[in-house]
């Protein structure tokens, strides 16, 4: 499915590749935010774990001082990392990735 947001003039390549630069570049950026988000969840989670399950942390002292960086470190880091990367136009360096 995603091969179909690649620029079509790589279609001797990539097969039912129908966009052009500007679908791969947000593939990229899609791309770099859902690993970087993924990535950074799975650590919030694993923090979140460690707060329950160690330190024996209430779910009310949770709610109140943890679930607001739980969420917006991963998803700040994950959109700053994409707009660097598309900013820096590294997503199409060159024709061959």
């Amino acid at each position: 499915f995603f091969n179909i947001l690649l620029p079509s003039d790589l279609e001797y390549g990539v097969w039912n590749a129908k966009g052009n630069m500007h679908t791969c570049n947000l593939q990229g950026f899609l791309a770099t935010f859902g690993c970087a988000c993924g990535v950074f969840y799975n650590t919030s989670l694993s923090l979140y774990y460690l707060a329950v399950i160690k330190y024996d942390k209430t779910n009310d002292y949770i709610r109140k001082k943890l679930e607001l960086w739980f969420h917006s470190l991963p998803i700040s880091i994950a959109i700053s990392s994409s707009i660097w990367a598309f900013s820096g136009e590294h997503f199409n360096a060159d024709m061959m990735g």
